[in-house]
């Protein structure tokens, strides 16, 4: 239990550390369309980075976006997993091995240990992704109670572009996932079946030895021999089995995969949005213009020229008659 708060309190501050940097993103793009001739969608990090009319130095920051993500979700996989494994850790040392018993051992725990981080990297992603969306999306209905129209749109637009940058991440984050750890697993499985293979080819040949032995002594070796055969092909069950776990996470991590085309609507489906609110904010404008012209004309309705009849006329040139 005390473990599951530990990883809950690790997950929550990765995830506000994320969304301080996705908002701080989000903060400097919506800076540089002041200084820049940037549309909404030319804030995206996918534009922004091979806009040639930025300087270096921004585009370099803006770039950092995904490696920060990234960053943090390694980090806190590793620590929640790392703590899962101390007692594993503990007792490799508390056990007397020999240096090259203890370099397999420890090299088997670090592999499945890297099997898990990676597997909390997957998951941490999706939950970063679903956490952030709504706290953004609280954070603009509590605008829409106060009836801030200015800032619930720059909101709304903020939270489409993390929308966008958080859904492009993760794509690109399952789409290059590789599982850390198989390939180690795979090599200490293939050397032990090895290594058991050829106790096995020992055993046969000590079988045939057995035979010019006596008979009270045959038998008695027979037993053992045949026994420890037993036990070999109890330790390659064990070992086949592990592989198969392994591999059919493998297989589990690559159905992940299945949500690709759900992210990347969503992503696209962010962009429209994108675009769509470039539109309402410039129809805003000229509705704000409209009703500029209209007060004008209202104006112009009240001004009116002072009537200018022939008497009035003779009589300011002079003419009495």
């Amino acid at each position: 239990m005390f473990q599951m708060e530990l990883e809950n309190v690790d997950k929550e501050a990765a995830c506000q550390a994320a969304l301080d940097i996705l908002k701080e993103h989000s903060d400097l793009v919506m800076q540089l369309q002041d200084e820049f001739i940037l549309s909404n969608r030319d804030m995206l990090t996918t534009s922004l980075t091979v806009n040639p009319n930025l300087p270096v130095e921004v585009k370099k920051q803006i770039s950092m976006l995904s490696l920060k993500l990234q960053n943090i979700i390694w980090s806190v996989a590793s620590q929640v997993e790392s703590r899962k494994y101390e007692p594993y850790v503990q007792g490799l040392n508390d056990i007397t091995f020999s240096a090259y018993h203890r370099k397999k051992a420890t090299e088997l725990v670090k592999a499945d240990e890297n099997i898990n981080i990676s597997l909390q990297a997957v998951k941490t992603t999706i939950g970063f992704f679903s956490k952030i969306n709504r706290q953004i999306l609280k954070e603009i209905e509590d605008c829409q109670t106060q009836g801030d129209v200015k800032t619930e749109t720059k909101l709304i637009l903020g939270n489409s572009i993390l929308v966008y940058e958080l859904a492009n991440f993760t794509i690109k984050f399952l789409e290059t996932f590789r599982l850390t750890g198989i390939d180690e697993i795979s090599q200490i499985h293939n050397d032990t079946i090895k290594q058991i293979d050829e106790n096995k080819a020992e055993i046969e040949k000590l079988k045939k030895d057995v035979a010019l032995l006596n008979e009270e002594f045959k038998d008695q070796r027979m037993s053992a021999l045949e026994m420890r055969t037993q036990s070999l092909e109890e330790i390659r069950k064990e070992w086949d089995q592990y592989l198969k776990k392994i591999q059919d996470i493998q297989t589990n991590v690559k159905s992940v995969s299945n949500h690709l085309p759900t992210l990347k609507f969503i992503r696209d489906d962010a962009k429209n949005q994108i675009s769509l609110i470039e539109i309402l904010i410039i129809t805003r404008l000229i509705g704000d213009s409209l009703e500029a012209v209209k007060t004008l004309v209202m104006e112009l309705e009240d001004i009116d020229l002072v009537p200018l009849p022939p008497e009035t006329v003779r009589r300011l040139l002079g003419i009495y008659k």
